[in-house]
């Protein structure tokens, strides 16, 4: 009996062992999984910290790889050496392109569109794709001429780039906007004596960024001209020399039926009476300065300006859809839209964890009271400027000590309430505050200066994340994110694409589809007209 009880009693226990072995094996297995799920979320912390660390340690190498490094002085430098070429002769102003004198910045057809600029007194319209110098002409010629000149654009942003007045300021508001063609007389003129004073003592009117000025409002500047200068002659006698391509940005047509009817819907400066009987010449510039290093991806970029792409052009450009924008860092986007671009700037500073510092501008003279409003429609800055560390910055003005230009993209590298570091191409930098300043032409001296008539104490910084299509324009950038998907009016999706400098830099945020890209009718039909093979193309 008692050998049956102890093996009971031993079968007990190994039963119990058994199940306790089974108990703490299950429960080894089972602290194994935890510690895999443990090390995978400790993985992924130190993963996501790496990655936050990195966001802040890594803001020099950052900043090297966004920009176009253009060397500041060699530019003037060459500005100022295609200006004295231009008169280095003994022909009474007239280069030599034959011979041993041969300029070498300006090209052939920049010389002749300069000697024509200068030698004669023919009205011109000087076009051209991105990146084929028009600018760069442009300072030439205002550096180099030996007439008195009025620069002027149709923005207080374009004013600025170009260091000349506003259309408006210049002419007159009320007389611009407020007043029918027929109704501008010497009696009812609303224009100062030293605003005439400019328009009678100018050789040459420059307006720059033309695709945006109204047939309507050049008409009126035609006739403002007449009026000043007591001449029946197109615009008063005096030379226009007028700046753009017009598969760029339009101009944004009035609401007036009158003037809708009047213009037939094309609001274009060359549909206007001022321009058909001004006889302009039309000089077109073809030779590119910018994507000479992808000459495929600025053939496909002329395609697009002109609207005769195909779908092999869009493909080649769709193989730079990214389907998600988390995937880059510290890369500028362009946006249709004002409120998509100050969408993704609030975003974007949102997600860094650092503390917020907020710059407000402030006025430090102001001429004119009614000046005070829309500050930034018509200056480059911020009101109320918020930034923090780590942020994509861009500088929206040239810096006086060379160090870098308008439209430098920079990441900051540390704040205080008053003072902002700055990381541009790897150096960091100190950035003070600035007089931003809206100017009007005088006549002072015997010569034309741009008087301040509102100054803007303000960082020469914006938020970078992502800035809109038509504020890019003139801009070049190493790479570039765009969405171009709700492009509203001709020529954006042209104007956003050919920002960047190759496709290897390109990010497009939606696939690009035909349907996306408008060309204006008028446009492509004006063009067409003034087209000459380049064969037989001479100026």
């Amino acid at each position: 009996m008692l050998p049956y009880i102890l093996i009971g009693i031993l079968g007990i226990v190994l039963i119990i062992l058994i199940l306790r072995f089974t108990k703490e094996k299950k429960s080894y297995h089972k602290t194994l999984e935890e510690l895999k799920e443990e090390a995978k979320q400790i993985k992924k912390e130190n993963t996501e910290l790496k990655q936050s660390l990195s966001f802040f340690t890594e803001i020099e190498e950052d900043s090297k790889n966004i920009n176009l490094q253009e060397d500041i002085e060699k530019k003037e430098s060459l500005i100022q050496q295609a200006a004295t070429e231009m008169w280095s002769n003994d022909n009474n102003g007239t280069v030599k392109t034959t011979g041993s004198y041969q300029p070498n910045v300006l090209d052939s057809e920049q010389i002749a569109t300069f000697n024509m600029m200068e030698k004669s007194n023919n009205n011109i319209f000087i076009t051209g794709k991105a990146g084929t110098g028009k600018s760069f002409l442009l300072d030439v010629f205002k550096h180099g001429t030996h007439k008195k000149t009025l620069t002027v654009a149709p923005t207080g942003i374009a004013a600025l780039n170009v260091g000349g007045a506003t259309i408006h300021s210049t002419f007159g508001y009320k007389n611009l906007e407020n007043i029918s063609l027929d109704e501008l007389t010497v009696f009812n003129l609303f224009l100062n004596e030293k605003k005439k004073r400019v328009l009678k003592e100018i050789d040459t009117l420059i307006i720059d960024e033309i695709s945006m000025v109204r047939a309507d409002i050049f008409d009126k500047i035609e006739k403002i001209l007449k009026i000043v200068n007591n001449s029946e002659k197109p615009f008063g006698g005096k030379q226009v020399i007028v700046f753009g391509d017009l598969f760029q940005l339009p101009p944004i047509p009035p609401t007036e039926t009158n003037l809708l009817t009047q213009y037939a819907g094309n609001f274009f400066f060359f549909n206007s009476d001022a321009y058909k009987k001004g006889n302009f010449r039309f000089i077109e510039l073809s030779i590119n300065h910018r994507q000479d290093s992808d000459p495929h991806f600025f053939e496909i970029l002329n395609k697009i300006r002109e609207g005769c792409f195909d779908g092999s052009d869009l493909e080649h450009l769709n193989c730079r859809f990214i389907s998600n924008k988390q995937d880059l860092r510290r890369v500028m986007t362009l946006f249709p839209t004002k409120a998509q671009a100050e969408k993704l700037n609030k975003e974007e500073l949102s997600k860094i964890e650092a503390r917020e510092y907020v710059y407000k501008s402030k006025i430090t003279f102001n001429a004119k009271k009614t000046l005070e409003t829309h500050l930034e429609s018509n200056f480059p800055i911020s009101n109320e400027l918020h930034l923090k560390r780590g942020a994509l910055v861009m500088m929206v003005a040239n810096d006086l000590e060379k160090r870098w230009v308008n439209g430098t993209l920079g990441v900051v590298q540390s704040l205080t309430e008053n003072s902002i570091k700055v990381t541009i191409n790897g150096i960091t930098y100190d950035i003070n505050k600035m007089i931003f300043s809206q100017k009007e032409a005088i006549f002072e001296d015997g010569k034309i200066i741009y008087k301040d008539i509102l100054e803007i104490e303000q960082y020469p910084i914006v938020l970078a994340y992502a800035i809109t299509i038509h504020k890019s324009q003139g801009m070049t950038y190493k790479k570039l994110a765009c969405d171009i998907s709700q492009c509203f009016a001709p020529g954006q999706a042209y104007v956003a694409l050919s920002r960047c400098s190759n496709l290897d830099g390109l990010y497009l945020l939606s696939k690009i589809n035909a349907s996306g890209i408008y060309t204006d009718k008028n446009v492509v039909e004006f063009y067409k007209q003034h087209s000459i093979p380049p064969a037989v193309k001479k100026i």
